[in-house]
């Protein structure tokens, strides 16, 4: 399946400390600076440490994302949207939130 930039779905993604085990979750394909990307997208923000929710960017169209509950973009970990093959399509990221997360972006780079 051809995976388009904005694109939010649920796939299979492998933990980064375990043999190749992991979970299906929802995941975003973005495409900022010509090169695709993939992150994952988690609703436990609270739990988290202040360093790691530095880099959560939060979804404020969560609903119109094809997402189930208020969601935030892990930016922590970037993913090759290519090691994602089960890659089902739920909705897209809206404008608002690819203009915000765009500047966001600039903001952690700079």
């Amino acid at each position: 399946m051809t995976m388009k930039t904005n694109s939010v779905g649920i796939a299979y993604v492998t933990f980064a400390d375990r043999d190749g085990r992991g979970k299906a979750r929802p995941v975003l394909i973005f495409d900022a600076l010509g090169q695709p990307r993939a992150f994952k997208i988690t609703s436990q923000y609270q739990r988290k440490s202040p360093q790691i929710r530095a880099k959560y960017f939060a979804i404020t169209d969560w609903q119109g994302a094809g997402l189930r509950k208020p969601s935030w973009i892990d930016l922590n970990n970037i993913l090759n949207p290519a090691d994602l093959p089960n890659f089902t399509p739920i909705g897209h990221l809206q404008p608002v939130d690819v203009r915000r997360l765009l500047a966001f972006l600039t903001a952690l780079e700079a």
